[in-house]
């Protein structure tokens, strides 16, 4: 394997980390210019990636990495008056 390809891949199996809850065994292939299958199976072992018997990989639940963010508002108290008089 050559540093170009490792170096390639490395990126692509980033983007699909961050990108992908699940990915079809076919895509995943394709994206790592894998054809044949023969790296696939050595970049799931390496980033913990499962696949289940119809040949979907489960990457990871995108649920655990998102984080919410509390946002706040501030809203005076002249521009909510004008609001509340326009409609009544």
């Amino acid at each position: 394997m050559s540093a170009n390809f490792c170096a390639a891949s490395t990126v692509i199996c980033h983007v699909v980390g961050i990108t992908y809850q699940n990915i079809e065994h076919r895509l995943l292939a394709e994206m790592l210019g894998d054809p044949l299958d023969t790296q696939v199976k050595v970049w799931m072992n390496k980033y913990g990636w499962t696949e289940n018997e119809d040949g979907l990989i489960f990457i990871h639940s995108q649920e655990e990495s998102v984080k919410p963010k509390n946002i706040v508002e501030k809203i005076d108290f002249e521009s909510v008056s004008s609001i509340m008089a326009t409609s009544q």
